[in-house]
């Protein structure tokens, strides 16, 4: 595959398209492809997904940038559809069940053939060895962490086999693609840093567009708001906002990973004004899908990343020209409904109506498992109760076990790996903590801001392990990495 790659006559047809996947229009065409994929049933995804296979079957035999496999890696996983109704899909708590016999067989087929053959290419090319021997600031870290997890519950009543299984799994995302990641960034130029974040922003522009499509289809349908005949007030029906891969939760959240990028590009890269806009449209995706956690960190990012841009950067003056717009806009937009709420009500009733629209009043479903988290880890705090157990008896468990999970970071580690699993946590963090330190610069920050902002929203619930965030996570590690070490570079120079 390396010598198909680096053949010096190649057809000119093959050359057009290796320039058109390294471009900036390869992720936006990903993109809409995905979009229309993550929308549709089986008859519609799979096709999709087999098209998007060759495109990265090409990559794998005549790209010569490992950068080309970014695209998939962070936009394959919002491609999938769903075979079931949206409200099954919501309530059953079965991810498996959203797919029928064939579509999910075809979705393991697709992966294999995706995933198999850019392992291969990244060893062949010497890729995999070169990210094993320069091992990043994270790596032990993320060792510590897999040994925790891997060894929870061992001398509890709760272990069984299906433990080990889920430590597997829980492991296998961070495992596969810190390696893969590592193997792209670590051998690729300054451009790689940008080039991440470009594609982070158009994944989570995608996933708004999959949102907004979805919500209209499911206001004609009538699946989106219900009347309330007590309060004679409209409720929103968030849990038909469903996508295969996540409820409103998993789709807020990433959204919101999405904002730090965004910023970055805004701050450094032209037109900054489009990306200053697209986080924006994250954020707002985050209230639409009515996300708490992903609306509170992802709106305290935002605004943080609003002072950086406005008074640093080479883009500073246009995005200080277009804040002041925006927040004039926000207060003459405030100002209205001010006055016409306040005809009907008084402003004091219609505050705590948003508020409890916002589900801000509901705080009793999270202390209760926590809680029994708190329980689990005194009964086992060395090694913790294991994986299986979770936060819910037998009879009101979920059927898959990411919904049955104490839905905090550090308290899950408590309590299914004890006080190891707590200690590994922490010294991962404590790695984090050393990177953002390490001659502190703010465009560093601003990349680290990705994975610190999954592990924020992670102390309300359990984004820290879904494959997705795993991807988005160990990327962003791996960024911040790079941009020290190019840094360091340039200090030395």
């Amino acid at each position: 595959m390396e010598c198909l790659a680096e053949m010096k006559k190649r057809p000119k047809f093959i050359d057009a398209i290796e320039r058109f996947q390294l471009s900036g229009a390869y992720p936006v065409f990903f993109a809409i492809l995905c979009t229309v994929s993550g929308l549709g049933d089986k008859y519609v995804y799979l096709p999709i997904i087999s098209v998007l296979a060759l495109s990265i079957l090409f990559s794998v035999l005549f790209v010569r940038d490992n950068k080309v496999f970014l695209t998939p890696i962070f936009m394959i996983y919002y491609s999938i559809g769903i075979d079931t109704p949206r409200a099954f899909a919501s309530s059953s708590g079965n991810v498996i069940a959203s797919f029928d016999s064939d579509g999910f067989t075809g979705i393991c087929i697709l992966a294999a053939i995706i995933v198999i053959p850019v392992f291969i290419r990244l060893v062949l090319d010497g890729s995999a060895a070169y990210a094993i021997k320069n091992r990043g600031l994270a790596f032990w870290g993320i060792v510590a962490l897999n040994g925790s997890i891997l060894i929870g519950g061992i001398f509890s009543e709760h272990w069984s086999t299906i433990n080990l299984a889920y430590a597997l799994i829980l492991i296998a995302g961070l495992d596969v693609f810190y390696l893969i990641l590592s193997s792209i960034i670590g051998r690729s130029n300054k451009d790689i840093i940008p080039y991440s974040c470009y594609v982070l922003v158009l994944t989570c522009l995608m996933i708004s567009l999959q949102v907004i499509l979805l919500v209209s289809q499911l206001h004609r349908d009538g699946m989106l708001l219900r009347l309330d005949p007590s309060t004679g007030k409209w409720i929103l029906k968030r849990y038909n906002i469903a996508l295969s891969w996540g409820l409103t939760t998993i789709i807020g959240a990433s959204c919101a990973c999405g904002i730090p990028a965004a910023m970055y590009l805004a701050k450094t890269n032209r037109f900054p004004i489009l990306y200053y806009i697209s986080a924006l449209i994250m954020w707002a995706t985050t209230i639409l899908v009515n996300a708490r956690s992903s609306m509170l960190v992802g709106g305290v990012f935002l605004i943080a990343g609003i002072i950086i841009i406005s008074f640093g950067g080479k883009n500073r003056k246009c995005n200080l020209m277009f804040t002041i717009g925006l927040v004039a806009l926000i207060a003459f937009a405030l100002t209205l409904a001010y006055r016409k709420v306040t005809e009907s009500a008084p402003i004091k009733e219609v505050l705590f109506d948003i508020y409890k629209f916002l589900r801000f009043d509901i705080v009793d479903d999270r202390i209760a498992i926590y809680k029994i988290g708190l329980e689990d880890f005194l009964n086992a705090p060395i090694f913790g109760v294991g994986w299986s157990k979770g936060a819910f008896s037998s009879d009101l468990k979920f059927k898959n076990f990411y919904s049955n999970m104490y839905h905090c970071l550090p308290l899950q580690f408590c309590a299914s790996a004890g006080i190891v699993g707590l200690a590994a946590l922490g010294y991962h963090i404590k790695d984090i903590i050393k990177l953002a330190l390490r001659r502190i610069n703010v465009d560093r920050l601003m990349l680290l801001s990705v994975s610190i902002m999954i592990l924020l929203m992670s102390l309300v619930d359990n984004f820290f392990f879904y494959l997705n965030f795993q991807i988005i996570y160990v990327a962003f590690l791996l960024l911040a990495e790079k941009h020290y070490e190019l840094l360091k570079e340039q200090k030395t120079l």
